[in-house]
């Protein structure tokens, strides 16, 4: 893994496209940016086989699924279907649109969860470390997290589809660059899920670079702050 650092004072736009070559995979960590790249390269494109991804995208193909994925609304459509008159009235949930706001909470505590590396099992093994200090209030709420999960799971696996909250991150994950130079630009922090991804695309023999302005990152630097469900919405 190499690590380049430029000062603020550089375009560091002209130094991620001075890093690509034949087999490039370049990372950003937005959509815009990827596509500013992309337009700012295409004027000297000489036929090389480029992908411009945003960190997402990223994570999306090394953890892609043969089974379909379930997305956005149909998420939130699928999660009121198999809350119980007990959940809804915990949470308070009456209608579908006081949903809109809690799953999204719901599914970004899920997200980070997975993030952090964990499997979503884990989650009703979080009241048992001693390090997070979590009141019989909250233990509930994860107990009742916990059991929707499980609910959400059994129904959109009926309907054929899966989400990415259930990431078998013990699985065997397949890198389709070997050989290819991937460039992180301006990725500042980096998830436990992220960097063991990252790990695996070096061990399959691709060229990892991370280009940043100012920011020195170091192997133990790397990692994202650990994720603690206490300052979760989901848990408030």
């Amino acid at each position: 893994m190499r690590f380049i650092v430029e000062d603020f004072a550089k375009d560091i736009l002209r130094s991620a496209l001075d890093l690509i070559r034949d087999r490039c995979i370049m990372v950003f960590p937005t959509r815009a940016s990827a596509e500013i790249a992309r337009r700012s390269f295409e004027p000297s494109w000489n036929l090389q086989e480029i992908h411009w991804l945003t960190m997402e995208d990223f994570k999306r193909v090394l953890l892609a699924k043969d089974t379909p994925v379930m997305e956005d609304e149909k998420r939130l459509l699928c999660l009121w279907q198999i809350l119980s008159a007990e959940d809804k009235e915990f949470f308070h949930l009456a209608q579908y649109q006081d949903l809109v706001e809690w799953g999204g909470n719901f599914f970004r505590f899920l997200e980070e969860f997975r993030e952090a590396n964990r499997p979503i099992e884990d989650l009703v093994n979080l009241s048992q470390d001693p390090l997070l200090y979590i009141r019989a209030w909250q233990e509930e709420h994860l107990k009742r997290i916990h059991g929707i999960v499980s609910d959400y799971r059994s129904f959109v696996e009926k309907l054929g589809f899966t989400d990415p909250i259930f990431t078998d991150l013990t699985q065997q994950i397949y890198i389709p660059w070997e050989g290819y130079r991937i460039v992180f630009v301006n990725q500042f922090y980096f998830s436990k899920l992220e960097q063991n991804l990252i790990a695996l695309c070096e061990a399959s023999l691709a060229e990892v670079i991370l280009l940043n302005h100012e920011v020195k990152h170091t192997e133990s630097s790397l990692q994202k702050p650990e994720f603690d469900p206490r300052k979760s919405n989901m848990l408030e």
